[in-house]
């Protein structure tokens, strides 16, 4: 192996150096910036729509437990008559039609989720979810 010279080294060094970029820094602070502060606009809108999620799914939840209510009052209404008397029938459908529907409003219902912290999604500070 040949024997490279330290003061060619050295100057290998300086070379290099001297191609690296210099940024100019003030033109990355201020894209620092720009971005922290869609960061927090993005983070607003989440909040916003978070809360749209919660009311909606109260309101579902609601409607459902409402439905439950109905179904009573169909069970009761047809003890006391309703289906009696000419085409009765037609009422005995209305009745299965409306039970149908409001028993089906609990199915599926949508859930909030649960907010997530970083520790509980394996994320250390300074690291990314990917």
């Amino acid at each position: 192996m040949k024997k490279q010279s330290p003061l060619a080294l050295l100057g290998l060094c300086v070379l290099a150096a001297a191609a690296v970029p210099q940024g100019n820094t003030n033109d990355l602070e201020a894209r620092v910036k720009s971005l922290e502060h869609e960061l927090a606009d993005e983070r607003g809108r989440n909040e916003e729509a978070r809360e749209l999620l919660v009311q909606t799914v109260a309101y579902l939840h609601a409607h459902a437990k409402a439905g439950q209510g109905v179904l009573g009052t169909l069970t009761e209404s047809e003890k006391l008559g309703f289906t009696a008397g000419i085409n009765f029938r037609s009422r005995e459908v209305l009745l299965d039609g409306l039970r149908g529907y409001y028993a089906s409003l609990e199915e599926d219902l949508p859930a909030v989720p649960k907010k997530e912290t970083p520790e509980e999604v394996g994320v250390q500070q300074g690291q990314r979810r990917r």
